[in-house]
């Protein structure tokens, strides 16, 4: 309509032809390509190290929790020889469809109905955390949750701070099956791989390139049964050190930092 040509002419007036335009990565540059930029770089982001202390402390109890996981994935001795164990698998984003939460919360009814029938004494608690900007959507996902048999699903609302980092330290494992027509380079992601916590996510836009093109635990979008393979596969195969590696070398503030001055230096902005 008329508003959004006037829109339009005035994003053009204000952000045409730039000497320097940074996009956050590849997926997304061609959101800052219509405006003409005279130099396009891509420069992912990078946050303050929110879990400073990962070496000493959250290292080693997530390394004891994959090796009891793993053992009772492999063994066969049933619920009498494996020691019983609960998966805490966090949802935190915008609470909506696009985002993936509906489709976390079959793929995860899933994945337990599974793990039950095969009698690996492991159960699936779905934290989920983020606010419901439609009444509607958080009514029909209450009712979703009733037809659960075989996870057990908690709600935070929205988190922050301490809240926010306590989720992070309980979680085993984050999924996030976006399909978000914006989804651009998720910070919770990178906050994800700071607290070396493994990930199912779809791939879809920035997402493979923050997490690895090679990333073993990337899914097809509104794909459950993508969902359900990755997920086994993570259950088995996660490595939160590699993880906690990726973060410490491209995503944190100090890396950001220089990457921003070394572009402007290069063209004389500094």
């Amino acid at each position: 309509g008329a508003r959004e040509r006037v829109d339009q002419c005035l994003c053009n007036a204000c952000y045409g032809d730039a000497d320097l335009s940074i996009a956050l990565s590849e997926s997304t540059r061609t959101d800052a390509e219509v405006f003409r930029p005279q130099k396009m770089v891509v420069i992912h982001n990078g946050i303050p190290d929110p879990c400073p202390d990962f070496d000493k402390t959250l290292l080693p109890i997530r390394l004891r929790k994959q090796l009891k996981i793993k053992t009772n994935m492999e063994s066969n001795f049933g619920e009498n020889g494996n020691e019983k164990i609960t998966l805490r698998i966090l949802f935190i984003s915008l609470c909506t469809k696009p985002k993936g939460l509906f489709d976390a919360l079959r793929a995860l009814e899933i994945i337990a109905q599974s793990l039950n029938n095969n009698r690996k004494n492991i159960y699936i608690q779905f934290d989920v955390a983020g606010s419901f900007p439609e009444p509607k959507v958080e009514e029909k996902f209450l009712q979703n949750i009733q037809k659960q048999k075989y996870i057990t699903v908690k709600m935070h609302g929205f988190v922050s701070g301490k809240k926010k980092d306590t989720l992070f330290r309980k979680a085993d494992a984050m999924v996030y099956p976006s399909y978000y027509e914006n989804e651009g380079f998720p910070l919770i992601l990178i906050e994800a791989l700071a607290y070396g916590l493994p990930v199912v996510a779809s791939r879809w836009r920035g997402i493979p390139e923050l997490l690895d093109n090679d990333y073993p635990f990337l899914t097809i979008q509104k794909n459950i049964e993508s969902i359900n393979e990755k997920f086994h596969l993570m259950l088995i195969k996660a490595n939160s050190l590699k993880l906690r590696k990726r973060f410490e070398q491209r995503f944190t503030e100090a890396v950001f930092k220089n990457r921003i001055l070394d572009i402007l230096r290069a063209i004389n902005i500094e």
